[in-house]
């Protein structure tokens, strides 16, 4: 997706044209309203798995759906999930899995085994967050802070302006976890990158999960000055449709002349937050908030497309698995044959990384105005459907 936005500096000066990029990663240069869309740069991720490393290198389209999962080494793994927005490899052993998904402008890959030794060692995320063209990375180390406890140390960046925040700890039960973010800011936009590490021990069984997550693009505060006025969104639809959509905002933050092309099924929301969905499947979400002074502007994508990436592994899919759609009742439920069984707590934490996001979701989803209708039925494939 493309946002433009006309920045009022001062008074006096003329409005700059700013082309910011809100899916995984694009160009950040500025373009014309309708100009075709970009699709994102790869991103790359080492992982420790039995003592050497694995790299993941993931690449998606301008819709945010998987077009390709390549492993290194591919020796021993099999794909058994190809989905546009998950990818799951099993290792020949079943001591192994690895699962990828990419949902909403978030991305997340995990890998599970049975001890904490089988996913200790270095690693490394590598993407160009904001679409500059220069690709930012993460360094890490996982290991045991003592006692089988996980601990993350190491955490280094590319870019000398990242926060790193401080190790957490936490135990419950007979899990244990260690969790990093690193965060990211250039211009008005911020993301960041987690990782983390989780034991646990199970009816005797011993478990352990290495995840790196990759969150959406998010507004950064800005004055209100400077965010008031028009704004486009341009992107693309699964069938490869340029899409449009024009909103002014004002001092106060809230949304209004709300137009799209093609004609969307509807427009509807409240003041400060308006979903623009094209299909069931195909929706945007404008949101802008103003506290003391300062408007956050934040424009999120959930695009449920169909196709089945490509990889450089074996394929063993299970019959009848309709893994060319990503359907209603897929968020969260990777059933991962490997030593955690199923996988439905892989997609929490990016995907409930503001709960708050959750919540205008559903208000915008029973709510009145701009010419939309409040009570429409959310039924059908996938939509903007959360975790």
């Amino acid at each position: 997706m493309t946002i433009t936005s006309k920045l009022r500096k001062s008074a006096g000066v003329l409005g700059t044209a700013v082309a910011l990029v809100v899916p995984l990663f694009a160009t950040q240069a500025a373009h014309a309203a309708g100009a075709p869309r970009v699709d994102p740069a790869p991103v790359s991720i080492t992982l420790p798995l039995f003592g050497a490393p694995l790299t993941v290198d993931i690449t998606a389209d301008a819709t945010g759906s998987l077009t390709n999962v390549a492993v290194n080494p591919a020796d021993g793994l099999t794909a058994t999930t190809l989905k546009p927005n998950r990818v799951v490899f099993e290792n020949t052993a079943g001591t192994a899995t690895i699962t990828v998904t990419n949902r909403d402008g978030r991305q997340s890959v995990t890998v599970r085994a049975g001890t904490l030794a089988d996913i200790s060692g270095s690693g490394q995320w590598s993407g160009d967050l904001f679409g500059t063209g220069t690709p930012t990375t993460v360094n890490y180390t996982v290991g045991d802070l003592g006692g089988g406890s996980p601990d993350i140390t190491g955490v280094a960046s590319s870019d000398a302006t990242a926060v790193i925040g401080a190790t957490k700890y936490s135990i419950e039960d007979d899990e244990q976890e260690a969790r990093v973010t690193i965060g990211f800011t250039s211009g008005s936009q911020t993301r960041s990158v987690t990782i983390r590490v989780e034991v646990s021990t199970v009816e005797g069984v011993s478990r352990a999960s290495l995840r790196i997550s990759l969150g959406r693009l998010r507004g950064a505060p800005q004055p209100a000055a400077d965010v008031a006025g028009p704004h486009t969104w341009d992107g693309q639809l699964c069938n490869g449709t340029p899409a449009h959509i024009d909103y002014t905002v004002a001092l106060d933050g809230t949304i209004s002349g709300v137009t799209a092309t093609p004609t969307p099924e509807s427009v509807r929301g409240g003041e400060h937050s308006t979903q623009v969905r094209f299909s069931n499947s195909e929706r945007v979400h404008l949101r802008a908030e103003l506290e003391d002074g300062l408007i956050t502007l934040d424009v999120s994508e959930s695009f449920r497309c169909s196709g089945t990436p490509g990889t450089n592994t074996t394929v063993s899919i299970a019959p009848g698995d309709d893994h060319g759609l990503d359907g209603e009742g897929e968020d969260g439920e990777d059933h991962a044959t490997g030593p955690h069984g199923d996988d439905n707590e892989s997609e929490n934490e990016s995907e409930h990384e503001n709960e708050s996001e959750h919540e205008d979701e559903n208000e915008n989803e029973h709510g009145n105005g701009n010419g939309g209708n409040g009570g429409e039925s959310e039924g059908g494939r996938g939509g903007g459907e959360r975790d």
